[in-house]
C-alpha cells in the first residue's frame, strides 16, 4: 500500500540520519533517558526554531500527539472551550471532548473573531487536511486576541518544514507551539516529538509527564541527525514537491469533473470531483488498487460519519518518482473505470 493519505514526507532521507538509524551503542538500548528530553536535542530543536531558552522551556515526547494530549488534560480546569477549524485532521478535537472541553468548530481559516473567552485554540499553517495557510500579519492578529480574551493557543508547527520561509510561532508566557519530526522529516514511525512553552508552563509538567522516564533515545539520536542536515534535505525535498504538484496537475486536470481546490501552498493537494463521482467510492477502489488518499468526507469532520456535499479527496506529493508514477497510474485507472 502506497500511503499517500498521511501527509508525512516519503522522499529519501539524508544519508546522515540513514547512519543514526544504525549506529548506536548499547547504552541506549539498555539506559533510561532523561526525564525531559536531551539537553543536546533540545538545544537543537531551539536552534532549529529560533527559541530563547532564558524564555521558554523545551520538553520532548512520544510525538507530538502526546504533547498536545498533555497540555489538553493539564489545563482541562483553566479552559472550557476548544476551538477548531473544521474540517480538519479530527484527533486532537476528539481529545478535547473526552476531556470535557465544549468544541467550537469553525469553518475555513480561524480568524480573530472565531476566538471565544477561555478557550484553547488549535492552529497549524497550511492546515491539514484544507491546506489553508496565515501570514505573519494574520498570527500576530490572532495571538493578541487569544491573550486578550484569556484563551491559550496551540501553535502545532507540523509543517514548518515544508515552507521555504519561516513562520513566526505564536509562543507567549500562555501559548504552546507543538513540534514532530513525523512529517517533513520522515520520522513517523520513530515517535518523536515535544511542545516549547514559557518556564512557568513547562513547570506544570513536572508530575504529570508519561514519557518520566525519557523517549526512545534512538530516535533522539536520529532527530538530531535529521534537524543537523534539515539545512539540506529540506530545501532539495521543497523542489521536488514543486515539480510534482506540477506534474499531478498536468496529468489530472483534462479529466472531466476532476479538479484541484486551490493552489496547494505545501506538499499536500486537494482534488474535487463533480457529482458523477462519489468521493468515498473513489477512495475505496483507489485503495483496492494499492494507493491510499484521505477521504475528506469521512476523515476531516466526525470519523467515519459521511459529510453531505463534501467530494474531495487531499493526498500527499512528498514522494519518489515511482510513487507518483503508480499513483496517477491507478488515478486514471480508477477514473476510467468509473
Amino acid at each position: 500500500m502506497i500511503p499517500l493519505n498521511q501527509s508525512t514526507n516519503h522522499l529519501p532521507l539524508h544519508d546522515d540520519v540513514k547512519r543514526a538509524m544504525i549506529e548506536f551503542s548499547p547504552s541506549d538500548v539498555n539506559t533510561y533517558g532523561q526525564a525531559t528530553g536531551s539537553d543536546e536535542l533540545k538545544n537543537a530543536v531551539a536552534e532549529h526554531y529560533k527559541i530563547n531558552l532564558d524564555e521558554y522551556g523545551i520538553l520532548l515526547t512520544n510525538g507530538s500527539f502526546e504533547a498536545i494530549h498533555m497540555i489538553l488534560d493539564t489545563f482541562s480546569e483553566t479552559y472550557s472551550n476548544f476551538i477548531d477549524p473544521i474540517p480538519s485532521w479530527p484527533w486532537a478535537r476528539n481529545m478535547a471532548k473526552w476531556r470535557g472541553y465544549n468544541i467550537c468548530g469553525i469553518d475555513g481559516k480561524l480568524k480573530p473573531e472565531n476566538i471565544f473567552d477561555n478557550s484553547i485554540v488549535f492552529l497549524n499553517n497550511g492546515q491539514n487536511p484544507m491546506g489553508y495557510t496565515y501570514t505573519d500579519d494574520e498570527f500576530y492578529a490572532l495571538q493578541s486576541f487569544a491573550y486578550d480574551r484569556n484563551s491559550l493557543i496551540i501553535n502545532d508547527t507540523v509543517y514548518w518544514d515544508f515552507f521555504e520561509e519561516p513562520w513566526p510561532l505564536l509562543l507567549n508566557d500562555v501559548n504552546f507551539a507543538t513540534f514532530t519530526f513525523s512529517k517533513a522529516a520522515g520520522l513517523c514511525g520513530m515517535r518523536i516529538g515535544g511542545l516549547i512553552a514559557s518556564k512557568k508552563n513547562i513547570s506544570k509538567f513536572q508530575n504529570n509527564n508519561p514519557a518520566r522516564l525519557g523517549v526512545n533515545i534512538i530516535s533522539e539520536r536520529v532527530a538530531l541527525a535529521s534537524l543537523k542536515s534539515s539545512h539540506e534535505w529540506k530545501t532539495k525535498n521543497i523542489k521536488i514537491i514543486e515539480r510534482n504538484k506540477q506534474r499531478v496537475r498536468n496529468e489530472l486536470a483534462s479529466l472531466d469533473g476532476v479538479n484541484f481546490l486551490h493552489e496547494d501552498k505545501i506538499h499536500k493537494m486537494i482534488v474535487t470531483f463533480d457529482d458523477h463521482i462519489d468521493c468515498t467510492d473513489f477512495t475505496t477502489k483507489l485503495k483496492k488498487e494499492g494507493i491510499a488518499v484521505f477521504d475528506i468526507s469521512t476523515r476531516g469532520f466526525d470519523i467515519g460519519v459521511k459529510e453531505p456535499n463534501v467530494n474531495m479527496i487531499a493526498f500527499t506529493v512528498s514522494i519518489p518518482d515511482d510513487w507518483l508514477d503508480e499513483f496517477i497510474y491507478k488515478f486514471k485507472k480508477v477514473y476510467y473505470e468509473w
